[in-house]
């Protein structure tokens, strides 16, 4: 959606001749991403952080805990 729709480089590959809206970034990489995209600026971590622990908070208090099931093995 990013690519096609805004223009936004997607992971370093650039949509530019096919998109519906046309968005010039300017800025710091750190902060827009650079050549690679937005999702590689300061904004993408931050984002899968809150997405993470939205998720890890919502098996919390929905399903009542939060717990690693990869080391548990059937005896």
């Amino acid at each position: 959606f990013q690519g096609q729709v805004f223009g936004f480089p997607v992971s370093g590959t650039r949509f530019m001749d096919v998109t519906i809206i046309s968005i010039q970034q300017h800025g710091p990489a750190w902060l827009t991403g650079g050549a690679f995209g937005p999702e590689a600026g300061i904004f993408g971590p931050i984002a899968d952080l809150i997405i993470i622990l939205s998720a890890i908070l919502y098996a919390k208090y929905a399903l009542g805990s939060v717990r690693n099931r990869l080391n548990t093995r059937s005896q």
